[in-house]
């Protein structure tokens, strides 16, 4: 078995805290003989060992409450395959949406406090996307979208050769487009929507920055049908990578003062720089 959030499992520490209040909270009893009870002390006896078996059980209850709520956060996958198929899941169509925009090429923090030369968020992705793409097997069938402000679709039929996917995933180039998930999202719900498969599940692996969610957060009706709940929809899985918000900085407009260009002579342009970030930064331009 294997966790798609494997963080959220530091939540079962909280399944002792049940625990802490019912010792911390237990009442020390004075015992005080009273001859005339004496009769009633069987009863009673019988009556405290079952409100300390009910303690006991409702206790365990709330532990076990408080496990099941991380372990599902933690999202757990079982790998393997019995003879009727794999162990409690049936067939899946499932969908990765590869964010290759500018933004992936920020090169990554090794684990000391210097960056990695060769190393981007965007190798970091497909990475994770091949670990995904190993947790399914035989009769299952995947697609793959290349996400930036349009959206690739590498495969446009179903795969179910995981090789192809592989070739794929590993192949795919870095753009220079900016960060927009709504066309993939959208194409990859009308590719999903043909499946007959039984689960149907998208990743959407990406550092996640916000310049991403505008156009969805800009239509109400794309909002309702992504999240749109039931039995027959797909489920949205959003695999972050890198660190985060960084200082980004995107490159929305390039106004040229004369479109006709003559070889040997100047010309002017203007630029638009947007800066996404809360932080100050300085930029350097370049062009080639």
């Amino acid at each position: 078995m294997s966790f798609l959030n494997p963080l959220a499992l530091f939540g079962l520490l909280t399944t002792s805290i049940p625990l802490l209040i019912h010792l911390f909270s237990r009442r020390r009893l004075q015992v005080i003989p009273f001859s005339s009870l004496e009769f009633l002390k069987k009863i009673e006896r019988r009556r405290m060992r079952w409100l300390r078996i009910r303690q006991i059980l409702l206790l365990i209850v709330r532990m076990l409450a408080l496990a099941f709520l991380f372990l599902a956060l933690a999202k757990p996958i079982v790998r393997g395959a019995l003879p009727f198929g794999r162990i409690g899941k049936g067939e899946t169509a499932y969908l990765l949406i590869l964010d290759n925009s500018y933004s992936m090429g920020l090169k990554v923090r090794g684990q000391g406090s210097g960056i990695s030369e060769k190393k981007t968020i965007f190798d970091t992705a497909k990475k994770k996307a091949l670990e995904i793409l190993d947790l399914f097997g035989q009769g299952d069938e995947g697609f793959l979208i290349l996400s930036s402000d349009h959206a690739e679709t590498i495969f446009e039929t179903p795969v179910h050769d995981k090789n192809l996917l592989e070739k794929g995933i590993r192949s795919a180039p870095l753009s220079y487009r900016k960060t927009d998930f709504r066309p993939a999202l959208e194409r990859g719900l009308e590719l999903l929507k043909g499946s007959k498969k039984f689960n149907r599940e998208i990743y959407l692996i990406s550092d996640f920055q916000r310049l991403g969610f505008t156009s969805i957060i800009e239509n109400p009706k794309f909002q309702s049908d992504l999240l749109e709940s039931g039995e027959d929809e797909p489920i949205l899985n959003l695999i972050p990578v890198g660190e985060g918000e960084p200082n980004h900085t995107s490159l929305d407009e390039v106004i040229f003062s004369d479109p006709l260009f003559l070889p040997g002579q100047s010309f002017q342009l203007r630029i638009h720089l947007h800066h996404h970030s809360q932080t100050s930064s300085q930029k350097t331009v370049n062009l080639f």
